[in-house]
């Protein structure tokens, strides 16, 4: 036995508890499911964000917006880069750091040319 009794409540005749409590319809007890399934993501969503501050304020890196995306700045408002800006920056800085060398050894070769001509042995320097 299922302890239930039929009444009548807004109009339209509904089954009751023993204790007078309405029993929902499927229809309201899935409308409160999806409710609740909703309430629990955003305390989840809620509590994410409080643990993200929280590693922020660690790291002592902040949000802002930059050309309308979200981006990462340190305590000094600098932009932190993302991974591939970081990528490319690094490859600027190798390529730079070749033609550097590449000057370097141009230069190396026309002064131990000059040295040559001077009648000076360049490979047997003091």
């Amino acid at each position: 036995m299922l302890g239930l009794y039929l009444g009548v409540k807004a109009g339209k005749l509904r089954y009751f508890t023993l204790d007078g409590d309405l029993v929902p319809t499927l229809e309201e007890a899935a409308i409160a499911e999806r409710q609740r399934a909703l309430e629990a993501k955003l305390r989840l969503q809620q509590e994410q964000m409080r643990y993200m501050q929280l590693l922020l304020q660690e790291l002592s890196l902040y949000l802002g917006i930059l050309e309308g995306r979200l981006r990462y700045f340190n305590q000094h408002g600098e932009l932190i880069p993302t991974p591939e800006e970081a990528a490319l920056q690094e490859r600027q800085q190798a390529e730079t750091e070749r033609q550097r060398a590449e000057k370097a050894e141009a230069k190396t070769a026309i002064l131990t040319q000059r040295l040559r001509e001077l009648g000076i042995d360049p490979d047997n320097l003091p």
